[in-house]
């Protein structure tokens, strides 16, 4: 075993087949490429956790949670394999590839260890929330997903993740839950005023669900964090943006690349505020975890 001096945290690494998962331990594990933090205690419930997009000077691998302290539930953590690969990729949804399964060999770390539990919980926020809906869907598992793309095609990073990486698989979140079925239980948080998910995913995603099953255990929480503002809107191209662009913003008729890139910075901070906010104001991300876990959700309905 050796110690990896990673950006954020200094804990234990070892290789993996799943037969050597150690007990009151937080460890690094690396199984056939994928990397993952299991902080196992010996509780009966598990957190798991999908981080979202990543900035491309973020140390990889990326460990979600790795720092949350809990006595009452294990922690186990995953980093896309894809953003160590693609040094130029900040998200790819855990996705898999025609040559790396990364859903499936996710799942091989579960089922080895998901006997020992009789509760087991799946969180991401933004793009984070799709892996979850995925696992939590296969293994009925309960889920947490907020302000989340659902939606994969019709975000504005996809087309250049597609760029990057030209033999993702994607995945149809419809199809997929039509033939695996919900989750256990399935909570969806979204900030009405994050622009980008409401309509898109949300909204988009909750007419689904309510016109495809009876959602007695999906539990929609829209909530509205006046303190941070709007967004204003996102243009991936310079030409949508000539069309569309804000009436307040004084441009010359012919826009520029670096003009352009200066706006959606300046937009880009102002979503990040907004999009960030994953739950009500005055709720708390840990508390939200512990009530689902611990006390059956009952505070979070």
């Amino acid at each position: 075993m050796k110690k990896l001096n990673l950006k954020n945290y200094n804990i234990e690494y070892l290789e993996t087949n799943l037969k050597n998962l150690q007990s009151n331990k937080q460890i690094h594990y690396n199984y056939n490429g994928i990397d993952f933090m299991y902080n196992n205690n010996d509780n009966n419930k598990l957190l798991i956790l999908f981080h979202g997009s990543a900035d491309l000077n973020c140390k990889k691998p990326i460990f979600y949670g790795y720092n949350i302290d809990s006595n009452e539930y294990d922690i186990l953590s995953f980093s896309d394999p894809l953003l160590k690969k693609y040094k130029n990729l900040e998200l790819s949804w855990f996705l898999s590839t025609d040559s790396f399964n990364t859903i499936e060999i996710i799942k091989n770390v579960i089922n080895s260890i998901k006997s020992k539990y009789t509760n087991i919980l799946c969180h991401g926020s933004s793009g984070g929330g799709f892996p979850s809906l995925i696992i939590s869907s296969y293994f009925k598992f309960d889920a947490l997903i907020s302000n989340s793309q659902i939606y994969l095609s019709e975000y504005w990073y996809y087309k250049k993740m597609k760029n990057i990486v030209s033999d993702i698989i994607d995945i149809d979140i419809e199809k997929y839950i039509k033939e695996n079925g919900l989750p256990k239980k399935l909570y969806l948080f979204q900030n009405i005023y994050d622009d980008e998910h409401y309509n898109i995913h949300y909204e988009n995603f909750k007419l689904f669900l309510k016109s495809n099953f009876d959602c007695k255990n999906v539990f929609f929480r829209e909530f509205v964090r006046e303190d941070i503002g709007k967004a204003i809107p996102w243009y991936p191209d310079v030409q949508q943006y000539c069309s569309w662009r804000p009436k307040n913003i004084n441009w010359d008729i012919d826009i520029d690349e670096k003009e352009f890139n200066t706006y959606n910075e300046i937009r880009r901070g102002v979503l990040k505020k907004n999009h960030s906010a994953q739950f009500p104001e005055g709720m708390k991300k840990l508390n939200v975890f512990y009530d689902i876990l611990c006390n059956n959700g009952d505070e979070s309905k």
